[in-house]
């Protein structure tokens, strides 16, 4: 599955790269994400409700280059 999510904000890139780069930070900016928890420097444990149920996946940092990219 493919999930993007878009929008604009005024602030520097790193600073954008900075918080966007720490999944713990996703339920501050997705209101369906629940909880994360790192299982690893490089996967995380995601809750999160999807047509009202509750899912629990795995994801796992792939690439990362501050600034430029996180996935």
């Amino acid at each position: 599955m493919t999930y993007e999510h878009e929008l604009e904000i005024e602030r520097p890139p790193e600073d954008v790269y900075a918080f966007l780069s720490e999944p713990e930070n996703l339920p501050r900016w997705q209101s369906e994400v629940l909880e994360v928890r790192r299982e690893s420097d490089t996967r995380f444990r995601e809750v999160r409700t999807f047509v009202g149920r509750r899912i629990e996946s795995t994801l796992e940092v792939t690439a990362a280059e501050p600034g430029r990219e996180f996935s």
